[in-house]
C-alpha cells in the first residue's frame, strides 16, 4: 500500500506582491475580482491591512512603521498581501513598493540595492535623475556620510589624519582645496539626488501628489551591519515629504543587531526610536480567538499531510483551548504538523494516550521546557492546567477529551495521593497502578520515546 506523501514545510503561496490582496485581485480590465483568488489569509488580518492603509494615507511628513512581530507570526505574507490590498481592496492613494532587504543583505550597499528595486517599478525618465544623482557621490562618499551622520566622524577623520602623516603645509593646502571642493560638489549631489527623489512623488496630469510607500521585510534576518545601514540609509537619504517606509521586523532581535555594532552597553531600544516613529504591534492584531488558528492548522495540514486524522483531531481541539498568551506562532503551527507526520508511532487505542501524545506534541514545539519538566514530573498540575486552559470542572470529566487533558496534566505529579475508585477504574490501568491506586509517572516518558523522541525538527 502506498503510504500519504508528507512535506515539514508548506509551499508558499505564489504571488508577486502587489498583484492581489487579502481577498481581490487585478483582472484583465484591472478591476478588483475575488475569481479565481486562493484564500490565504486565515487569520483575517484584512482588517488590520484597512488601519495601516487609512494612517499612510493621512501621514505627511515623512514617517517609518515598524510592523512589530516575534519570528513565525506572518508578518511578511501580511505585507506582501498588503502590498496590493492598499489599491485594489483600500482605496489607498500611495504607490507600494515590497523590498525583501534579507535577499539582499549578501550586498554591500543597501543604497544602490534600494535604488535598483525603486528602478523596477517607477517612470524610467524620473529613475534616471535618481540614478545619475547617486552615481556623483561614489561609494566612498556614502559610507563616510552615513558615518558621520549616525555613529560619529571617528571614521572619516582617522581616514583624513592619515591621508596627512608626512605632508608640507603646501600640500595640505592644496588637499584642503581639493577636499572642499569635492565636499561642496558631494552636496550638491545630494540635493540634487534628493529633489530627483521627489520627483517620483510628483502630481501628474493634474492628479494629487503620489505618495511612495516602501515596504522593508526581513530586516531582523540581515546581517547586524547591512540591517543598521538599512535604517540610516532610510534616514538621511529618503526623509522626504510623501516617503514613507514601513518595515516587516521583530524590533528585539533587531535591538541585538545594534548591540552587536555598538557594543552591550548601548540603549538599543532608544537607540531605533531615532529611526522608528510608529510601531504596529502585529501579534495584537491576530483574530485566532474567532478560530483562525485552528483553521490555519486544518489548511496546511491537508497541504502538508494527510495522515493520522485522530492526531490532528485532538491537536485541533488542544489549540482551541490554549489561551491567547500561549498561543503557538503560525511556525509553530508548521512545525506540529510536520512532527505528526514523522511520528515514529502512534497506534494507540486508548484515548487517555492519543491525548497525552497529542499535548506532548504541541508542547515538543511550543514549549519544550514546559514539556521536559512534564516528563520529569516537576511540571506541576496547575502549570500544565494553564497552558491548555484545562478548568475545575473538566477533572469529572472522565468519558470524555476534557477530562483526559486534566489526567494527562495530574500524570505529571510524583505519586502520593491514593487515588479514588472512580479514577482508578476510569482508565482500566492506563496510566494507573491499580493496585496501589497510584499515577505512574512513567507512563508519559513511555509514550514520549516511544513516539517523539525518535526525530527532531530543525525547519
Amino acid at each position: 500500500m502506498t503510504k500519504a506523501g508528507i512535506r515539514l514545510t508548506p509551499k508558499e503561496p505564489d504571488f508577486e506582491p502587489g498583484s492581489r490582496g487579502f481577498t481581490y485581485k487585478l483582472d484583465g480590465n484591472g478591476e478588483p475580482t475575488t475569481e479565481g483568488v486562493e484564500q490565504i489569509d486565515f487569520l483575517d488580518r484584512s482588517a488590520t491591512g484597512k488601519k495601516l492603509s487609512d494612517l499612510v494615507d493621512r501621514l505627511e511628513s515623512p514617517t517609518v512603521i515598524a510592523l512589530d512581530g516575534s519570528w513565525g507570526s506572518g508578518k511578511s505574507q501580511f505585507l506582501k498581501l498588503w502590498c496590493g490590498a492598499h489599491q485594489i481592496e483600500n482605496d489607498g492613494k500611495a504607490d507600494v513598493i515590497y523590498f525583501d532587504a534579507f535577499e539582499h543583505d549578501f550586498l554591500d550597499d543597501p543604497l544602490a540595492s534600494l535604488i535598483a528595486r525603486l528602478g523596477e517599478t517607477q517612470e524610467p525618465g524620473k529613475m534616471q535623475k535618481v540614478k545619475t544623482a547617486l552615481f556623483r557621490f561614489g561609494k566612498p562618499f556614502a559610507r563616510v556620510a552615513l558615518a558621520v551622520g549616525t555613529a560619529g566622524a571617528s571614521e572619516a577623520t582617522a581616514a583624513v589624519g592619515d591621508a596627512l602623516i608626512g605632508k608640507t603645509a603646501e600640500e595640505i593646502e592644496k588637499l584642503s582645496e581639493k577636499f572642499w571642493a569635492r565636499e561642496t560638489s558631494k552636496l550638491a549631489a545630494m540635493q540634487e539626488f534628493r529633489l530627483a527623489l521627489t520627483a517620483l512623488t510628483e502630481p501628474n496630469d493634474g492628479m494629487p501628489t503620489k505618495k511612495l510607500v516602501i515596504i522593508i521585510d526581513e530586516l531582523d534576518r540581515c546581517r547586524p551591519d547591512y540591517a543598521l545601514s538599512m535604517l540610516e540609509v532610510m534616514k538621511h537619504f529618503f526623509a522626504l515629504d510623501g516617503v514613507h517606509f514601513v518595515l516587516g521586523v521583530n524590533l528585539k532581535e533587531l535591538e541585538n543587531s545594534v548591540k552587536a555594532r555598538y557594543g552591550q552597553g548601548i540603549d538599543a531600544a532608544r537607540y531605533l526610536q531615532k529611526f522608528v516613529h510608529v510601531e504596529l504591534n502585529f501579534s495584537a492584531s491576530t483574530n485566532s480567538r474567532g478560530g483562525g488558528l485552528p483553521v490555519y492548522y486544518e489548511t496546511l495540514q491537508r497541504k502538508m499531510h494527510e495522515g493520522d486524522s485522530w492526531m490532528h483531531a485532538r491537536i485541533l481541539m488542544l489549540l482551541g483551548r490554549i489561551p491567547a498568551e500561549f498561543e503557538p506562532s503560525l511556525r509553530d503551527i508548521q512545525k506540529i504538523i510536520a512532527s505528526v507526520a514523522v511520528c515514529s508511532d502512534t497506534n494507540f487505542i486508548h484515548e487517555l494516550e492519543m491525548t497525552a501524545l497529542a499535548m506532548m506534541t504541541i508542547l515538543k514545539v511550543a514549549n519544550p521546557t514546559l514539556l521536559r519538566d512534564m516528563l520529569s514530573s516537576e511540571a506541576g498540575v496547575e502549570n500544565v492546567c494553564r497552558y491548555f486552559g484545562i478548568s475545575e470542572r473538566d477533572k469529572s470529566a472522565f468519558s470524555d477529551e476534557r477530562g483526559h487533558m486534566y489526567w494527562v496534566a495530574k500524570l505529571t505529579q510524583d505519586p502520593g495521593t491514593t487515588l479514588t475508585d472512580e479514577f482508578s477504574g476510569a482508565f482500566n490501568g492506563v496510566g494507573v497502578d491499580n493496585a496501589n491506586k497510584h499515577l505512574r509517572t512513567s507512563f508519559l516518558p513511555k509514550i514520549y520515546n516511544r513516539t517523539l523522541a525518535t526525530f527532531s525538527l530543525n525547519i
